[in-house]
């Protein structure tokens, strides 16, 4: 997502990812790598702020990743919504 609002420039923004990096230990959440240096670390918003920003700032809502998994993770999560079971009368599941 793109930064057109200036969230990720934002003083809050720096603060709480600064409190959740620290809290992991400078450790990917997924393969433990070490994140401690430039560019290495993404803070990841588990629950997207598009759909939920309301837990924007919420550290709960928060995990480090390291580039390489944060890649997987969000290419896992768009070919998820991509791909919809389709029925045979060309709706989804549970249409109504």
């Amino acid at each position: 997502m793109p930064n057109t609002d200036g969230f990720y420039s934002s003083r809050e923004w720096y603060r709480v990812r600064s409190k959740v990096l620290k809290a992991s230990g400078y450790r990917c959440a997924y393969c433990q790598a070490a994140v401690a240096g430039p560019y290495l670390a993404v803070v990841d918003h588990v629950q997207p702020r598009r759909s939920h920003p309301h837990l924007q700032l919420e550290p709960t809502n928060l995990q480090v990743l390291c580039k390489p998994c944060h890649d997987t993770v969000k290419q896992k999560h768009e070919r998820s919504k991509e791909m919809v079971e389709i029925g045979l009368d060309g709706r989804p599941p549970g249409w109504v």
